[in-house]
């Protein structure tokens, strides 16, 4: 197994690209997609959807076709610019394009990785090849965007982990239970 990698912390400010990792954006979805924005934004975090989160690009029940997924992923490592990583949201499409993401390129480009559900199966994948710690994570819809129908200490909550957590330059320790019923 690789050594274990541990992303660079990010700053206020740090450019986080929103990937379609597995499903593709649909339309209806555009205001959960805005407020997840928001909500990452209030982190202190610039964000910017990276091009498959496009609605056109839809493919079947995926973002596009598994090469193109596999290698924006790969595109989006290897951008200097990008410090993250945040999936739009889950699916079942993931262990489709395995085989085109560049390991090489993520391994020398280590940068967090946020998402669950079938986002998992890159997570572990990438985990697994490159010993890079991926996030499993809320996915900005159907995840981050549902923050804002929190109780107000659960909202707070949520922000200030996933905040210490990609900030942190120390180990994080054993972090506080999150209380996500309303």
């Amino acid at each position: 197994m690789a050594p274990i990698i541990k992303p660079p912390a990010l700053e206020p400010g740090d450019l986080i690209k929103v990937a379609a990792l597995s499903s593709g954006m649909e339309t209806e979805l555009q205001e959960q997609y805005d407020r997840g924005v928001a909500e990452i934004e209030a982190l202190g975090f610039h964000i910017e959807p990276a091009p498959l989160t496009d609605s056109s690009k839809v493919w079947w029940w995926g973002a596009a076709r598994p090469a193109e997924v596999g290698r924006e992923l790969t595109e989006l490592f290897r951008d200097p610019e990008v410090k993250a990583i945040w999936s739009l949201t889950g699916g079942r499409f993931a262990f489709s394009y395995l085989d085109a993401i560049d390991y090489d390129v993520v391994a020398s480009n280590p940068k967090p990785l946020i998402g669950m559900s079938d986002i998992a199966v890159p997570n572990l994948a990438i985990h697994s090849r490159t010993g890079l710690v991926t996030f499993h994570a809320d996915p900005l819809v159907f995840g981050v965007s549902e923050w804002p129908e929190l109780p107000e200490a659960g909202r707070k909550a949520h922000a200030d982990v996933y905040r210490r957590v990609l900030t942190s330059t120390e180990p994080i320790g054993r972090l506080p239970a999150l209380r996500t019923r309303r």
